[in-house]
């Protein structure tokens, strides 16, 4: 900021009265600048062809600058519509797959088949199952065999333990 002294003159050329005036650039910051909405759009064409439906349009904002506020939430407005009454339509409707007849004997052959698959799976289950186990039990035995070692020494299958 300058400081400029200036004095008032009176009639005969003396200082009638004396001031300072501090000049310099104030109010710098833009001004706040609103969103603005601009023009609405065309409805679009009713979501039905018969019967109700729903028409909308919508618009865009220009968004704020420097502060100012947004345009708000009215970006679109919908509306009922109905651009005709329908018609009564009568549909047939017809199987696309053709029946076809099964014997007693290809019930039968399924039933088999199905029992046999059956079977199979809970042998293999099974199998799996005690696999699962043994691996299981060698390894406890294991866990054991350690632990008696740990507290006692040596202990071998077929022969007792020396004390």
């Amino acid at each position: 900021m300058d400081t400029v002294h200036s004095s008032v003159w009176g009639r005969n050329s003396l200082p009638v009265e004396s001031y300072a005036v501090e000049v310099g650039n104030c109010n710098t910051d833009h001004c706040p600048i609103h969103g603005v909405w601009l023009s609405w759009q065309s409805w679009t064409v009713c979501s039905a062809t018969c019967g109700p439906g729903v028409s909308q349009r919508r618009r865009r904002c220009l968004p704020p600058t420097y502060g100012g506020n947004e345009c708000g939430e009215d970006d679109h407005e919908s509306i009922m519509c109905a651009d005709s009454e329908c018609e009564n339509i009568a549909v047939k409707f017809e199987p696309m797959i053709e029946e076809e007849t099964y014997t007693e004997s290809d019930r039968r052959t399924s039933a088999q088949m199905i029992g046999s698959s059956a079977i199979l799976m809970i042998a293999i289950s099974a199998a799996l199952i005690l696999i699962v186990d043994a691996t299981s039990i060698r390894r406890h035995f294991g866990y054991m065999k350690a632990n008696l070692e740990s507290r006692f020494g040596s202990v071998s299958n077929n022969e007792p333990t020396q004390q």
